[in-house]
């Protein structure tokens, strides 16, 4: 776990995306909130296998279900994007860690 901060998710969404075989991410999005956080990664249009890599991951984790599916869409005609909506709970440092 880490502490739910937009860096700290971030941090967590590169290393996610690194056990997923893709070592860089060219942009990444964290929106956090109280019971959800949504991460987006965008990857230029030749990035289409690191996109793919990603977003199986998080369905091989178990991340992907029918209330909050890995998303991939194709943004402004550049981005491959995937898309997650987490529940906020798994960034969360235990109180008597902070």
């Amino acid at each position: 776990m880490i502490d739910a901060t937009p860096e700290g998710v971030e941090e967590w969404a590169r290393t996610f995306a690194d056990h997923a075989g893709v070592e860089y991410v060219p942009l990444l999005d964290v929106e956090l909130g109280a019971d959800t956080t949504v991460i987006r990664y965008f990857f230029e249009r030749l990035g289409q296998f690191q996109a793919l890599s990603v977003a199986m991951r998080y369905v091989a984790k178990g991340y992907s279900m029918d209330t909050n599916p890995v998303r991939l869409y194709l943004h402004a005609e550049e981005w491959l994007v995937v898309a997650v909506e987490l529940e906020s709970n798994i960034f969360r440092l235990p109180e008597n860690q902070k």
